[in-house]
């Protein structure tokens, strides 16, 4: 069983580590592996990382093994204006995946705020499987860039 919480400073390692684990699962078949280490260590940068944790207008809910206390997903929201949202970030790790947890994430991280009428997210357009997932969640495709 997972339970969510809100992320602190303490969690950054955890966070990077399965957001490096996550980015070389989904991307090994895209982008080369240089890339993939290079956005990782720069994109998910202890620095960067707490500065998106201390950021009053991100909501960053974990899900972690209840028992283990394990993180084994992060989402990442950040409030744009009254009435709109983008979603950042959601990572599964590989083996969590399937499992409704990006759902559960995604859902309640809504509730931290009021009003909103517009979530927008970008996804790269190789990444069938993540585009999969958000068309079940409601989003369709605005645009390409």
């Amino acid at each position: 069983m997972f339970q969510l919480r809100k992320a602190t400073i303490e969690d950054v390692l955890s966070i990077k580590s399965v957001l490096k684990e996550t980015w070389l699962s989904t991307y090994k078949e895209i982008f080369p592996l240089e890339i993939i280490e290079k956005i990782t260590s720069v994109w998910h940068s202890e620095k960067n990382l707490q500065k998106q944790i201390q950021n009053d207008k991100n909501i960053n809910l974990l899900a972690y093994i209840e028992n283990s206390k394990e993180i084994v997903g992060i989402i990442t929201i950040q409030k744009l204006d009254e009435n709109s949202i983008t979603l950042s970030r959601i990572y599964i790790l590989p083996e969590y995946q399937g499992k409704g947890i990006g759902k559960i994430l995604f859902y309640e991280s809504l509730k931290n705020f009021d009003k909103i009428e517009k979530v927008t997210l970008e996804v790269e357009l190789e990444n069938t499987k993540s585009i999969n997932f958000y068309k079940k969640l409601g989003f369709t495709e605005v645009a390409e860039k």
